[in-house]
């Protein structure tokens, strides 16, 4: 079973949940390591069930079977992605845990550069509809929504700049480490992010994993497979 991961390289928030523009809401905002486009990573492996390139350039993935939240639930999980406004993934595609999915950006009713570069980031729990629904206060939002910080957790890479007063979760801490080895056997529920995160110490290094084992990221893993670690 895969662990949902915080899908950027640096933690910094820059609007919390329940406030302003997320009144009712548990969405937050990201700003990354500073005002460029930082890259955001599958949080699972999934399917692009929608995107929308004009609106507010909402992406929205889905699962493809229960993943390990950060408070140790289990279930399916809809991660919402809003404002970039060119997409690197079509609406359609299957992704894998870790692959590089989508941006930061400006897109706002429409219009490129609306706002400042960020992202936008809603977490639900299950399979929920892939749109946004106005709650009481008149915000939009995804359903059954879950406190992010509850939902996804950190990596061992992820750099905290500003934790937004929120109480993050390092992987570490959610589940036993595994000890590091030159090889490696694939078991049920791994992925090459997962693999890597656990024995490299940083599941972006899955693309030299793959690379070091003849294979991409996009390549099937099967129980049993023999895996060198030395990238």
């Amino acid at each position: 079973m895969e662990n949902c991961m915080f899908p950027m390289e640096f933690l910094r928030v820059t609007q919390r949940p329940g406030i302003g523009s997320h009144r009712g809401s548990k969405a937050i905002d990201l700003g990354g390591r500073d005002t460029g486009k930082d890259k955001v990573y599958a949080p699972f492996s999934g399917t692009v069930v929608r995107t929308r390139k004009g609106a507010n350039g909402e992406l929205y993935l889905v699962s493809d079977a229960p993943v390990r939240f950060a408070d140790g639930s289990t279930d399916y999980c809809t991660v919402t992605f809003i404002h970039d406004e060119a997409f690197n993934v079509p609406e359609g595609t299957h992704v894998v845990q870790g692959q590089y999915i989508y941006d930061e950006g400006g897109m706002g009713s429409g219009r490129p550069h609306k706002f400042g570069n960020h992202l936008h980031m809603e977490v639900s729990r299950g399979k929920v509809s892939a749109r946004q629904v106005a709650n009481k206060y008149g915000v939009y939002c995804t359903a059954i929504q879950m406190d992010i910080n509850k939902a996804m957790m950190l990596g061992n890479d992820v750099t905290v700049m500003d934790a937004g007063g929120m109480e993050w979760h390092r992987r570490t801490e959610c589940e036993a480490p595994v000890q590091a080895q030159n090889a490696y056997t694939v078991r049920a529920g791994d992925s090459w992010w997962r693999i890597a995160e656990q024995q490299l110490g940083s599941g972006t290094k899955l693309y030299k994993l793959a690379a070091a084992n003849g294979k991409t990221v996009n390549s099937p893993l099967h129980p049993g497979d023999k895996l060198t670690l030395e990238v």
